[in-house]
């Protein structure tokens, strides 16, 4: 077990050492095989995932690959227009921040960190496996987490950021690694995440939850539209809802952002938003599954506290 951590550190210690200049590489084949559905109903809710056929070929391709620390230019489409500001401003003002492309068995999201910060992750796994929380920050020793991988299944773990990471919020990066534990080579495993989340307004559980999208299927060209929402435990500043293609590559979750919509709704405590159309035709997204999420958050100003959900339900736009 400490060689495979071992192991991780190093990839994130050569990460560092890499050019500024990499990225992500670019798409080749599409190596899209399947598709994925929740064994979990949504909480306060009785829609159920329905069984889907195969995603069609060359609809999603995203590579599998492990995260290096934060390249903000390769993060979420608005930071690629935010030339010199700093990561505090961009954190603040537009939220949690995650690649358009991701993969959920290295799922890398960049956001506020603070010392003694609760943090949230609520997960999926299907195999015995090692599920690894890395935290990072600047000039701060890296948290190494391991997460519950002993049994498959839906897991909410709820821990505490040491200290060393400070009294005020600062920039990092939450990565959430799914890996093999036997012996040999450690390779990517099947790992669903439903919510990450940081700070004390932000973690009870996971501060934004009970998100449902339906129907299962919309054909947009009939000017079907999906339709969303989501509770809330806090009152958030600002929330974003965003909508993702999804889908299996090497039996591991991808994803790719798709369209976005900023809510206009006052998010209070204990309220439910209920009832939001999703028109996937104005979005022109692509045939195949998607993914709701929302992205919730104060500003530094107010705390800078944080949360990601992704809905257990899945929609697919037909051709």
């Amino acid at each position: 077990m400490i060689r495979q951590i071992v192991w991780v550190l190093c990839i994130y210690l050569c990460g560092r050492a890499l050019s500024a200049q990499q990225r992500v590489p670019a798409p080749g084949p599409s190596q899209a095989t399947g598709v994925f559905t929740s064994d979990y109903p949504n909480r306060g809710h009785t829609h159920n995932t329905p069984e889907l056929s195969p995603s069609p070929p060359n609809r999603l391709v995203v590579p599998v690959f492990v995260p290096l620390p934060p390249d903000w230019a390769s993060l979420h489409q608005e930071c690629q227009s935010s030339g010199s500001q700093p990561a505090e401003k961009i954190l603040s003002e537009r939220g949690p921040q995650f690649p358009a492309q991701f993969n959920m068995s290295n799922v890398s999201v960049a956001a506020f960190v603070k010392g003694n910060w609760p943090m949230v992750v609520d997960y999926e796994a299907r195999q015995p496996g090692l599920y690894l929380l890395m935290v990072t920050a600047e000039r701060v020793a890296p948290l190494f987490y391991q997460l519950d991988g002993t049994q498959p299944g839906r897991h909410q773990q709820i821990l505490r950021i040491p200290a060393r990471f400070g009294g005020q919020p600062q920039p990092g990066n939450y990565t959430v690694y799914a890996l093999s534990s036997g012996p040999g080579e450690a390779t990517s495993v099947y790992l669903r995440v439903f919510g990450m989340g940081a700070g004390e307004r932000a973690v009870g559980s996971v501060a934004i939850d009970q998100l449902h999208f339906t129907p299962a299927s919309i054909r947009p060209k009939d000017k079907e539209n999906a339709i969303y929402g989501f509770h809330s435990h806090a009152d958030f500043e600002k929330v974003t809802a965003e909508f993702t293609l999804v889908g299996l590559v090497d039996g591991t979750i991808v994803g790719r952002l798709e369209d976005k919509q900023d809510l206009k709704e006052v998010v209070r405590r204990d309220t439910e938003i209920a009832n939001k159309q999703w028109d996937a035709r104005k979005a022109k997204a692509s045939p195949g599954q998607h993914l709701f999420q929302v992205r919730a958050w104060y500003t530094l100003k107010h705390g800078g506290d944080w949360v990601v959900a992704w809905s257990p339900q899945l929609v697919r736009v037909e051709e």
